[in-house]
């Protein structure tokens, strides 16, 4: 699966810094555009079409909230982060209203920059691998919590229902799924 990330911002350093980092700490990402003020970005946007934006909001030709709309106009708007020096309440509302992500100010680590990107990332293109973790993981949760009760009630005449009633499932599902892996 190709993922493509925009990291757009009017600052050199900045811009370049954080494509640096997530270059070097992680593969997954494809391809990484570069733009150094809103009018690129919004060319990359519509062009190149990227999963994910990290976006300044005070820059040159076109303010990221302009971007924003703009890209949301065209239904073309990536899943957003914003970065900003500005911590002014009115530019979070208006980049969260516009479907922004999250707002960050700039004196967030590389480190926490990396994580989101592949947090949004997990968000864009795994969400049913993560379903399936959860449910795994549930799953193994309630056959130890069933483990421990008959362990506990060994010398009983225990029945599946009492087992299932303990463990708070269903009769029925558990013995769908016992049925299921019996043929």
């Amino acid at each position: 699966m190709s993922i493509k990330l925009l990291i757009a911002d009017d600052e050199d350093t900045i811009r370049n810094g954080i494509a640096k980092y997530i270059q070097l700490h992680t593969d997954r990402f494809d391809k990484i555009y570069l733009a150094a003020n809103g009018r690129e970005a919004l060319d990359i946007i519509l062009r190149d079409k990227p999963d994910i934006l990290f976006l300044d909001v005070q820059m040159p030709l076109l303010t990221g909230i302009e971007v924003m709309q703009e890209a949301k106009r065209a239904d073309a708007l990536p899943y957003t982060m914003i970065l900003s020096a500005y911590d002014e309440f009115k530019y979070c509302q208006q980049a969260l209203r516009l479907g922004a992500k999250e707002y960050l100010l700039k004196l967030v680590r590389s480190s926490d920059i990396l994580q989101m990107a592949n947090h949004a990332a997990d968000e864009l293109f795994s969400p049913a691998e993560q379903l399936s973790i959860e449910s795994t993981e549930e799953k193994n949760y309630l056959v130890e919590l069933a483990k421990e009760y008959m362990e506990e009630h060994y010398y009983e005449n225990l029945m599946l229902a009492d087992v299932a009633q303990k463990v708070g499932i269903s009769f029925h599902s558990v013995s769908e799924t016992v049925i299921k892996g019996f043929r």
